[in-house]
């Protein structure tokens, strides 16, 4: 997640270097950079795994919407939380697998005359 939020970053950043407006008005300015953050914003959302469609509707559902590192910070967080809930499942399982290997295999005992 880190990685991909960065490599964004790093291409909105070489863009910036080529947008020389002059604006005459700073009103003007403040609209236009909110425009851009938010097609940014959209741009970073519409990138995530369908794993994280949960966090995307619920940013994309804030009234007035995120800043971009808000967002960002609210998906690493909800991935987070889903590696969390995914790994005591995964151990558990393997738990419970090797449970049900040991007591099957405890249970097995050769009849004699038969290799």
């Amino acid at each position: 997640m880190t990685q991909y939020f960065n490599s964004l970053n790093k291409y909105w950043l070489q863009l910036d270097k080529f947008d020389n407006i002059e604006w005459k008005c700073t009103e003007d300015s403040t609209k236009y950079k909110k425009i851009v953050e938010q097609k940014r914003l959209n741009k970073f959302l519409m990138g995530l795994n369908k794993n994280l469609d949960g966090v995307r509707g619920r940013i994309l559902g804030t009234k007035p919407l995120l800043s971009i590192r808000e967002a960002f910070s609210e998906v690493r967080r909800e991935e987070s939380r889903l590696k969390i809930m995914l790994k005591p499942a995964a151990s558990n399982l393997e738990h419970s697998a090797l449970a049900t290997r040991g007591t099957s295999s405890q249970n097995f005992k050769p009849r004699k005359g038969r290799p």
